[in-house]
């Protein structure tokens, strides 16, 4: 906990582009000790909370250099080099996560726990994040895993990286149910995305919605229904957020569906 208290100190620094790269230095130093030695799991937690917090931080920096650009303040020139630095720190911050699995493999609830807090940290990480998460997802080690790779999938959709759509529309006929609802929850998510992206995911999500619920009127198909029952709400949500519409019965989407898909006004981008 010493060592975890002392790298928190070290964050109160701003590493931002125009911080002293010994202060990062000396953070990643700590960061890897603890990481790649034995258990200390809760100071893996802490410093990576910390990643967490120093992202965010770039993002808003990032948000202020598009300003400026925009105004036409400062020196583009300067501001654009920044917005590398930053991007190319990211992608470090990213990248030192991901050490929780590769050098954390056994499977104890200390690994667990620090497991599932990177797979958090990683979806409010952006496209960076997004990354890491189908790495984590396509793990040999998760692979009978349900729950876990269900976990990540969610996270995806966190992300806002809406670049992942069409990959999280491949798991919406996956033959693992709970892998369905998760693909659904991401895209609950993905309401602020472009129109064309929004289109094709409601597309998708009403033709697969129709699907699973005419399945399930055969009343002898129990797996069918059990299916449904649990992809059901999940759906409803992410056609919700997709569209700013509500219905809750299958065909009346697909009644909408087919008398908007062309509506311009419904898929233009915000």
């Amino acid at each position: 906990m010493i060592r975890a208290a002392l790298f928190l100190l070290l964050l109160a620094t701003p590493l931002s582009a125009v911080a002293p790269q010994d202060t990062f230095k000396e953070q990643v130093k700590q960061y890897k000790e603890v990481i790649e030695g034995r258990d200390h799991e809760e100071d893996a937690i802490q410093m990576i909370d910390g990643f967490i917090r120093l992202y965010a931080e770039h993002n808003e920096r990032l948000i202020e250099i598009a300003d400026l650009l925009e105004l036409e303040e400062g020196d583009p020139k300067v501001l654009r080099k920044e917005i590398k630095t930053i991007d190319k720190s990211q992608e470090e911050l990213a990248e030192l996560v991901w050490l929780a699995f590769k050098e954390r493999k056994r499977d104890t609830e200390g690994h667990r726990n620090l497991w599932k807090v990177a797979v958090h940290a990683y979806g409010q990480m952006g496209s960076h994040g997004a990354k890491f998460l189908w790495k984590a997802y396509n793990e040999k080690r998760f692979k009978k895993d349900t729950d876990f790779q269900a976990l990540c999938v969610q996270q995806i959709g966190y992300t806002k990286d809406y670049s992942q759509a069409e990959e999280l529309i491949d798991l919406l006929d996956h033959h693992i149910d709970l892998l369905i609802k998760s693909a659904a929850d991401a895209l609950v998510q993905f309401g602020e995305a472009p129109g064309e992206v929004r289109l094709l995911c409601t597309e998708k999500l009403v033709n697969y919605l129709n699907s699973y619920y005419n399945s399930q009127l055969n009343p002898d198909d129990t797996v069918a229904q059990a299916r449904y029952r649990l992809v059901r709400r999940s759906f409803l949500d992410a056609l919700t957020e997709l569209t700013k519409q509500s219905f809750q019965d299958p065909l009346e989407w697909r009644r909408w569906y087919n008398k908007n898909k062309k509506n311009k006004d419904v898929w233009s981008d915000s």
